[in-house]
């Protein structure tokens, strides 16, 4: 290609010095179809080009140069939208990830939640039904609903042991870490208001074998004096548990054998345990689940920052480094094939027939628009 444009360029000059000594008709006559290829066959030996032939048999040049120019435009192209397309698709990818983990870890959240009202709900109860056995809980029998209540409690606790256990690959080490310390090991470092040394004595120790075995004592404590009460309606003989500090509270001996079931150990155990250490572990949990969900909610934002930021950077580098060198590229490849045109006289051009076709037809097609 560049052989032929410097042939041609060269016979543009001569043209331009012929006329101006008047010699048109010489030069003229040279610049014939024959020379055309000529020339042609000449830049096909030089660049090797394509097998196109002219009317006479010749090999005719096919321009190779603008198809490898434009292969490497369209691949650098794709290359950009194949990591455009990549970082929109991790972005997905990471958002979908965090929201199935999220709804994975609802149940446990859930359950964990609503365990301290409901352990809370479950005693008050009872003890409104010692001091009046017809009062109504959740419209029926308070009876009924508190024995009910009280089985909701025990499926409440596998509920939670289960989720956890399920969602283990899903939590972080710190929650793993403090779930394990609360309901497995020993909590009582981390409980207020209470010293270690009373807190490990509590219950028979249950407290410092973990949550897990307190929880299960609670609602078992609960249990037994509920049932003790249903068998005392029954039966008014019935004695109370051992250790029970039987206080004159009624002149009927059935209501302040009722009444003193508040006084028992397992009661006066309940009234301790409940508040200060059940509403301890639970609330506890719940400032881990939520420490928990934020670090994964900010390390998921702190990841998508930093890919968005080198995502930006990326936009800049292919902007500079290789878009624009191609835009500036065209831009002077087509002004210097202009600049090449204007030079050449119009009735040269007009002597091509491959040019002079071309004109014709586009010609034609700008009138058929018309």
């Amino acid at each position: 290609m560049g052989k032929t444009v410097k042939n041609l360029y060269s016979r543009c000059e001569n043209f331009l010095a012929n006329l101006q000594i008047g010699e048109d008709d010489d030069f003229q006559s040279e610049f014939d179809q024959d020379d055309l290829d000529r020339l042609t066959k000449s830049s096909h030996e030089a660049d090797g080009g394509g097998e196109e032939f002219t009317s006479r048999g010749r090999r005719r040049k096919r321009f190779q140069a603008s198809g490898g120019i434009q292969g490497r435009f369209f691949l650098q192209i794709l290359a950009f939208s194949i990591l455009v397309e990549g970082y929109f698709v991790y972005n997905y990818i990471i958002s979908a990830t965090l929201i199935k983990n999220l709804n994975q870890v609802s149940s446990e959240f859930n359950s964990t939640s609503i365990a301290e009202t409901f352990v809370n709900f479950v005693h008050n109860s009872f003890q409104y039904t010692v001091m009046d056995p017809t009062l109504p809980i959740l419209g029926g029998s308070s009876e009924e609903q508190i024995y009910t209540s009280i089985q909701e409690l025990f499926g409440l606790d596998s509920i939670i042991s289960q989720e956890h256990a399920k969602n283990l690959p899903v939590h972080n080490e710190n929650f793993r870490r403090e779930f394990n310390d609360i309901y497995l090991l020993n909590p009582c470092r981390l409980f207020q208001n209470i010293t270690i040394a009373e807190c490990e004595a509590w219950a028979e120790g249950s407290v410092a074998q973990g949550m897990a075995v307190a929880l299960t004592r609670t609602y078992e404590n609960l249990r037994f004096l509920l049932t003790l009460h249903g068998g005392l309606l029954i039966n008014s003989s019935l004695p109370l548990p051992a250790g029970t500090n039987i206080t004159q509270i009624s002149s009927d001996p059935l209501q302040n054998k009722l009444l003193n079931l508040l006084n028992t150990l397992q009661a006066k155990e309940l009234s301790v345990s409940i508040p200060l250490y059940v509403k301890q572990a639970f609330r506890l949990l719940m400032v881990s689940f939520q420490n928990f969900e934020s670090d994964e909610y900010n390390a998921m934002l702190g990841r998508r920052l930093a890919y968005f930021i080198l995502f930006n950077v990326f936009i800049v580098f292919f902007y500079i480094v290789l878009w624009l060198p191609v835009i500036t590229g065209l831009n002077k490849s087509m002004w210097r094939t202009k600049t090449m045109l204007v030079m050449i006289p119009i009735q040269i051009v007009s002597k091509i027939r491959v040019i002079r076709v071309y004109l014709r037809k586009f010609l034609i097609e700008k009138k058929a628009d018309f």
